[in-house]
């Protein structure tokens, strides 16, 4: 596989049409953010559209491969859910299994409430 296997693609208008087999893999291994995001999408609760959100996927061989978002923290304004922007970001990692791969990308464990670790602003 190389670079050019994969392709991003922004997410504007309707989620893929091909999600549905993804949720269903990511459910039976115990992940339910894809389907939390479906349900969030369907009730215009989670549209990406705010300043600095996006969400995207990925397609490897043309296959839809992932799905992952970028969004402004509800329990923190000035914080975003990913990407490097200045401020502070945030992931929750959602499962046992999780946090060695946001450790890994440079991210901080925390004991915080509605996230489990920080990209700090200033690093």
């Amino acid at each position: 596989m190389t670079a050019e296997d994969i392709a991003l693609e922004i997410v504007a208008n309707d989620l893929p049409k091909d999600l549905a087999l993804l949720q269903s893999e990511a459910k039976a291994e115990g992940y339910l953010f894809i389907e939390r995001l479906a349900d969030e999408w369907a009730a215009s609760e989670a549209r990406f559209d705010r300043p600095g959100e996006s969400l995207l996927i990925a397609r490897c061989q043309g296959q839809l491969a992932g799905i992952g978002g970028i969004t402004i923290a509800p329990f923190d304004t000035a914080a975003l859910r990913a990407l490097e922007t200045g401020r502070v970001l945030t992931v929750n990692a959602g499962t046992d299994v999780a946090p060695p791969f946001w450790e890994r990308m440079g991210f901080i464990p925390v004991d915080a409430e509605h996230h489990t670790h920080i990209w700090p602003s200033e690093r």
